[in-house]
């Protein structure tokens, strides 16, 4: 996964890139790489995607989200909703 991520970041492929980021627990690199390189994924997927693989993962992600310093890159009561969903699974 590690090598594959660094040649998705070398070849300019974002969103495999940040799927990779996911895969491997660096969700706190995700927003940021997004920023750098102009790229908007879909947050609630990933967030799914990963409080599925690691809950506590989730909900560092899932705070990150919400308290972006430009604003939260989603919706908040759909994170909440997503949460309790994910809970339930």
């Amino acid at each position: 996964m590690t090598l594959a991520l660094s040649v998705y970041l070398r070849a300019n492929v974002p969103n495999k890139a940040i799927a990779c980021f996911a895969e491997t627990g660096q969700t706190e690199k995700i927003v940021l790489y997004s920023k750098k390189v102009g790229y908007s994924p879909d947050y609630i997927s990933l967030l799914q995607h990963v409080m599925r693989a690691n809950p506590e993962k989730g909900a560092e992600f899932a705070t990150q989200l919400v308290n972006d310093e430009s604003g939260p890159l989603v919706d908040v009561e759909r994170v909440s909703a997503r949460w309790y969903v994910v809970i339930l699974v």
